[in-house]
Protein backbone atom coordinates (compact mmCIF):
# COMPACT_ATOMS: atom_id res chain seq x y z
CA UNK A 1 0.00 0.00 0.00
CA UNK A 2 1.39 3.48 -0.53
CA UNK A 3 1.02 6.56 1.71
CA UNK A 4 -2.02 8.07 1.78
CA UNK A 5 -2.59 11.30 3.07
CA UNK A 6 -6.53 13.29 4.04
CA UNK A 7 -7.24 16.36 6.32
CA UNK A 8 -10.58 17.63 7.39
CA UNK A 9 -11.80 14.57 7.71
CA UNK A 10 -14.24 14.93 10.51
CA UNK A 11 -16.31 12.34 13.29
CA UNK A 12 -18.70 13.10 16.12
CA UNK A 13 -18.36 10.53 18.72
CA UNK A 14 -21.93 9.67 18.01
CA UNK A 15 -20.92 7.53 15.09
CA UNK A 16 -20.98 4.16 14.70
CA UNK A 17 -17.74 2.39 15.72
CA UNK A 18 -17.34 -0.24 13.47
CA UNK A 19 -15.08 -3.50 14.24
CA UNK A 20 -11.77 -2.96 12.56
CA UNK A 21 -11.69 -5.05 9.82
CA UNK A 22 -9.78 -3.21 7.77
CA UNK A 23 -6.88 -0.45 8.91
CA UNK A 24 -9.33 2.67 7.71
CA UNK A 25 -12.10 0.72 10.39
CA UNK A 26 -9.38 0.64 12.92
CA UNK A 27 -8.03 4.33 12.54
CA UNK A 28 -12.20 5.80 12.30
CA UNK A 29 -13.18 3.83 15.12
CA UNK A 30 -10.28 5.25 17.48
CA UNK A 31 -10.98 8.41 16.12
CA UNK A 32 -15.32 7.67 17.55
CA UNK A 33 -14.02 6.32 20.68
CA UNK A 34 -11.46 9.63 21.06
CA UNK A 35 -14.39 11.24 20.86
CA UNK A 36 -16.43 9.96 23.62
CA UNK A 37 -13.08 10.23 25.97
CA UNK A 38 -14.35 6.00 25.56
CA UNK A 39 -10.70 4.01 27.04
CA UNK A 40 -12.36 0.85 26.93
CA UNK A 41 -13.31 0.62 23.45
CA UNK A 42 -9.31 1.94 22.69
CA UNK A 43 -7.98 -0.41 25.15
CA UNK A 44 -10.03 -3.08 23.03
CA UNK A 45 -7.48 -2.13 20.06
CA UNK A 46 -4.52 -2.90 21.80
CA UNK A 47 -2.57 -6.15 21.88
CA UNK A 48 -1.87 -7.33 25.56
CA UNK A 49 2.04 -6.63 24.57
CA UNK A 50 1.19 -3.57 23.46
CA UNK A 51 4.12 -0.51 24.33
CA UNK A 52 3.37 3.31 24.35
CA UNK A 53 4.70 6.60 25.03
CA UNK A 54 2.16 8.57 26.03
CA UNK A 55 2.02 12.79 26.12
CA UNK A 56 3.90 13.41 29.35
CA UNK A 57 7.50 12.43 29.77
CA UNK A 58 7.30 10.05 32.42
CA UNK A 59 4.71 8.27 30.26
CA UNK A 60 6.15 5.13 29.11
CA UNK A 61 4.28 1.75 29.64
CA UNK A 62 4.06 -1.71 28.35
CA UNK A 63 0.67 -4.25 28.86
CA UNK A 64 -2.73 -3.48 27.55
CA UNK A 65 -3.91 -2.24 30.62
CA UNK A 66 -0.49 0.12 31.58
CA UNK A 67 -0.97 1.61 27.99
CA UNK A 68 -5.02 2.01 28.66
CA UNK A 69 -4.42 3.78 32.06
CA UNK A 70 -2.04 6.04 29.85
CA UNK A 71 -4.73 7.06 27.77
CA UNK A 72 -7.03 7.69 30.02
CA UNK A 73 -4.45 9.84 31.87
CA UNK A 74 -4.20 11.93 28.41
CA UNK A 75 -7.82 11.94 27.09
CA UNK A 76 -8.55 13.25 30.79
CA UNK A 77 -6.68 16.39 29.94
CA UNK A 78 -9.09 17.23 27.63
CA UNK A 79 -12.01 17.78 30.80
CA UNK A 80 -15.22 15.78 31.08
CA UNK A 81 -17.00 14.91 27.22
CA UNK A 82 -20.11 17.66 26.67
CA UNK A 83 -23.20 15.84 25.67
CA UNK A 84 -22.88 15.57 22.58
CA UNK A 85 -19.40 14.73 23.01
CA UNK A 86 -15.94 16.03 21.42
CA UNK A 87 -15.65 16.98 18.02
CA UNK A 88 -12.44 14.62 16.38
CA UNK A 89 -10.98 16.40 13.30
CA UNK A 90 -8.19 14.59 11.45
CA UNK A 91 -5.58 17.48 10.37
CA UNK A 92 -3.53 15.06 8.25
CA UNK A 93 -3.13 11.30 8.04
CA UNK A 94 -0.55 8.83 6.44
CA UNK A 95 -0.74 5.05 6.26
CA UNK A 96 1.83 2.90 4.86
CA UNK A 97 1.58 -0.99 4.73
CA UNK A 98 3.48 -4.36 4.07
CA UNK A 99 1.55 -7.46 3.99
CA UNK A 100 -0.72 -7.88 7.35
CA UNK A 101 0.98 -4.88 9.18
CA UNK A 102 0.58 -0.91 8.88
CA UNK A 103 2.30 2.03 10.07
CA UNK A 104 0.10 4.85 10.89
CA UNK A 105 0.54 8.94 11.67
CA UNK A 106 -2.56 11.27 12.28
CA UNK A 107 -2.72 14.58 13.70
CA UNK A 108 -6.09 14.88 15.23
CA UNK A 109 -7.70 18.34 16.67
CA UNK A 110 -9.68 17.39 19.30
CA UNK A 111 -12.32 20.32 20.59
CA UNK A 112 -16.12 20.69 22.44
CA UNK A 113 -17.79 23.67 22.20
CA UNK A 114 -16.26 27.00 23.59
CA UNK A 115 -13.20 25.29 24.60
CA UNK A 116 -9.89 25.76 22.38
CA UNK A 117 -9.06 22.76 20.87
CA UNK A 118 -6.44 20.16 21.46
CA UNK A 119 -3.96 18.90 19.00
CA UNK A 120 -2.83 15.02 19.25
CA UNK A 121 0.03 13.90 16.93
CA UNK A 122 -0.30 10.36 17.18
CA UNK A 123 1.57 7.14 15.37
CA UNK A 124 1.10 3.60 15.40
CA UNK A 125 2.10 0.11 14.14
CA UNK A 126 -1.12 -1.99 13.96
CA UNK A 127 -1.02 -5.91 12.89
CA UNK A 128 -4.35 -8.09 11.34
CA UNK A 129 -4.24 -10.23 14.87
CA UNK A 130 -7.27 -12.63 14.50
CA UNK A 131 -8.56 -11.54 11.93
CA UNK A 132 -8.91 -7.99 14.04
CA UNK A 133 -6.62 -5.08 12.99
CA UNK A 134 -4.74 -4.31 16.33
CA UNK A 135 -2.04 -1.50 17.92
CA UNK A 136 1.02 -2.94 18.86
CA UNK A 137 3.07 0.09 19.54
CA UNK A 138 1.81 3.86 20.01
CA UNK A 139 3.57 7.58 20.61
CA UNK A 140 1.42 10.18 21.68
CA UNK A 141 2.77 13.22 21.80
CA UNK A 142 1.05 17.59 22.16
CA UNK A 143 3.34 18.81 19.22
CA UNK A 144 5.70 21.68 20.30
CA UNK A 145 7.12 24.54 18.57
CA UNK A 146 11.03 24.38 18.09
CA UNK A 147 11.14 28.05 19.68
CA UNK A 148 9.64 27.08 22.81
CA UNK A 149 11.53 23.41 22.91
CA UNK A 150 14.37 25.43 22.15
CA UNK A 151 14.10 27.99 25.25
CA UNK A 152 13.09 25.27 27.45
CA UNK A 153 15.72 22.99 26.41
CA UNK A 154 18.50 26.35 27.45
CA UNK A 155 17.00 27.31 30.52
CA UNK A 156 16.78 23.23 31.63
CA UNK A 157 13.51 23.52 32.36
CA UNK A 158 11.83 20.73 29.87
CA UNK A 159 10.28 17.82 31.38
CA UNK A 160 13.30 14.74 31.44
CA UNK A 161 11.83 11.50 29.14
CA UNK A 162 11.54 8.60 31.69
CA UNK A 163 14.66 6.42 30.98
CA UNK A 164 14.12 3.76 28.81
CA UNK A 165 15.77 0.17 29.67
CA UNK A 166 17.35 -1.98 27.50
CA UNK A 167 15.51 -4.79 26.23
CA UNK A 168 15.08 -6.54 23.32
CA UNK A 169 12.46 -9.50 22.21
CA UNK A 170 12.64 -11.73 19.16
CA UNK A 171 15.70 -10.60 16.99
CA UNK A 172 19.38 -9.63 18.18
CA UNK A 173 19.83 -8.57 14.76
CA UNK A 174 17.45 -5.51 15.02
CA UNK A 175 18.60 -4.79 18.35
CA UNK A 176 21.75 -4.16 16.34
CA UNK A 177 20.47 -2.19 13.99
CA UNK A 178 18.52 0.24 15.98
CA UNK A 179 21.89 1.14 18.02
CA UNK A 180 23.43 1.88 14.87
CA UNK A 181 20.86 3.94 13.24
CA UNK A 182 20.75 5.95 16.36
CA UNK A 183 24.36 6.39 16.86
CA UNK A 184 24.92 9.43 14.57
CA UNK A 185 22.82 11.76 12.19
CA UNK A 186 24.48 10.55 9.16
CA UNK A 187 24.06 6.54 10.27
CA UNK A 188 20.08 7.46 11.04
CA UNK A 189 19.83 8.98 7.54
CA UNK A 190 21.44 6.00 5.92
CA UNK A 191 19.02 3.45 7.93
CA UNK A 192 15.79 5.18 6.46
CA UNK A 193 14.31 3.02 3.92
CA UNK A 194 13.66 4.55 0.34
CA UNK A 195 10.19 3.69 0.35
CA UNK A 196 7.63 6.33 -0.63
CA UNK A 197 5.39 5.03 2.58
CA UNK A 198 8.15 5.99 4.80
CA UNK A 199 7.07 8.72 7.07
CA UNK A 200 8.93 11.20 9.72
CA UNK A 201 6.83 13.37 12.69
CA UNK A 202 8.83 16.21 14.04
CA UNK A 203 8.40 17.13 17.81
CA UNK A 204 6.61 20.49 16.48
CA UNK A 205 4.10 18.50 13.75
CA UNK A 206 6.54 18.87 11.17
CA UNK A 207 5.37 15.92 8.69
CA UNK A 208 7.96 14.44 6.15
CA UNK A 209 6.56 11.44 3.48
CA UNK A 210 8.78 9.46 1.43
CA UNK A 211 12.14 8.11 2.13
CA UNK A 212 14.22 9.53 -0.10
CA UNK A 213 13.31 12.74 1.22
CA UNK A 214 13.66 12.19 4.60
CA UNK A 215 17.12 10.28 4.31
CA UNK A 216 18.27 13.90 2.16
CA UNK A 217 16.80 15.96 5.05
CA UNK A 218 18.48 14.09 7.90
CA UNK A 219 21.80 14.03 5.74
CA UNK A 220 21.69 18.06 5.43
CA UNK A 221 20.89 18.63 8.84
CA UNK A 222 22.95 20.83 11.01
CA UNK A 223 22.85 18.64 14.00
CA UNK A 224 23.72 15.70 15.63
CA UNK A 225 22.02 12.59 17.71
CA UNK A 226 23.47 9.95 20.04
CA UNK A 227 21.15 7.48 22.05
CA UNK A 228 20.54 8.85 25.63
CA UNK A 229 19.96 5.57 27.36
CA UNK A 230 19.26 1.80 26.91
CA UNK A 231 17.17 0.42 23.73
CA UNK A 232 13.49 -1.00 23.47
CA UNK A 233 13.24 -3.38 21.14
CA UNK A 234 10.45 -6.10 19.97
CA UNK A 235 10.29 -7.95 16.33
CA UNK A 236 6.88 -9.13 15.14
CA UNK A 237 6.95 -12.42 16.54
CA UNK A 238 6.14 -11.13 20.04
CA UNK A 239 2.48 -10.74 18.52
CA UNK A 240 2.26 -12.82 15.29
CA UNK A 241 3.43 -16.56 15.54
CA UNK A 242 4.11 -16.35 11.78
CA UNK A 243 7.19 -14.33 12.24
CA UNK A 244 8.48 -16.77 15.44
CA UNK A 245 11.50 -17.95 13.20
CA UNK A 246 12.33 -14.90 11.21
CA UNK A 247 10.59 -11.62 11.76
CA UNK A 248 10.14 -8.68 9.64
CA UNK A 249 8.89 -5.86 11.02
CA UNK A 250 9.13 -4.44 14.53
CA UNK A 251 9.40 -1.25 16.37
CA UNK A 252 11.61 0.49 18.74
CA UNK A 253 11.79 3.16 21.48
CA UNK A 254 14.60 5.07 22.45
CA UNK A 255 15.60 8.39 24.14
CA UNK A 256 17.67 10.53 21.68
CA UNK A 257 19.95 13.30 22.24
CA UNK A 258 19.46 16.19 19.58
CA UNK A 259 22.33 18.41 19.39
CA UNK A 260 22.00 21.63 17.53
CA UNK A 261 22.99 25.07 16.90
CA UNK A 262 21.42 28.46 18.71
CA UNK A 263 21.36 31.68 17.13
CA UNK A 264 24.24 32.43 19.20
CA UNK A 265 25.90 29.44 17.47
CA UNK A 266 26.01 27.71 20.89
CA UNK A 267 25.12 24.05 21.52
CA UNK A 268 21.77 23.19 22.60
CA UNK A 269 20.23 19.55 23.38
CA UNK A 270 17.31 18.37 23.65
CA UNK A 271 16.23 14.69 24.75
CA UNK A 272 13.71 13.46 22.01
CA UNK A 273 10.87 10.47 22.64
CA UNK A 274 11.48 8.29 19.24
CA UNK A 275 8.77 5.49 18.56
CA UNK A 276 10.47 3.81 15.16
CA UNK A 277 9.07 1.70 12.86
CA UNK A 278 11.53 -1.09 11.63
CA UNK A 279 10.77 -3.06 8.44
CA UNK A 280 13.06 -6.12 7.12
CA UNK A 281 14.77 -4.99 3.53
CA UNK A 282 16.60 -8.04 2.30
CA UNK A 283 19.02 -8.74 5.00
CA UNK A 284 18.90 -4.82 6.47
CA UNK A 285 16.51 -3.58 8.87
CA UNK A 286 15.37 -0.53 7.97
CA UNK A 287 13.17 2.74 9.32
CA UNK A 288 9.90 3.12 7.79
CA UNK A 289 8.16 5.44 10.31
CA UNK A 290 9.47 7.86 13.39
CA UNK A 291 8.15 9.86 15.50
CA UNK A 292 10.28 12.76 17.85
CA UNK A 293 8.36 14.30 20.58
CA UNK A 294 9.08 16.18 24.04
CA UNK A 295 7.73 15.18 27.02
CA UNK A 296 5.23 17.12 28.34
CA UNK A 297 4.30 18.84 30.40
CA UNK A 298 5.44 22.02 28.88
CA UNK A 299 4.20 25.39 30.89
Amino acid sequence: MSATSAGGDTIKPADIVKPAGTVQDLIAAQRAAIGKADVKTLAGFLTATVFGFGIDAGEVSEGRDAVAAQLAHDLGGLGDPPAGGFTVESKALSIGAEGNHAWIAEELEVVAAGHEPRSFAITELAALVGGKWMVVALHWATPVSDAIAQRLAIMKTMPVPQPIADRHDGSADLDKAVRAAFASRAAFAEARSERPDAFNYGSGGERAHGGTGIKRIFAKLRAQIRMHDGVRVAAGSLWDPAQKTTPWIGWAAVNVDFTSKTRAATDVTQTFRVLAIMLKEGADWKIVQTQWSNGGPVR
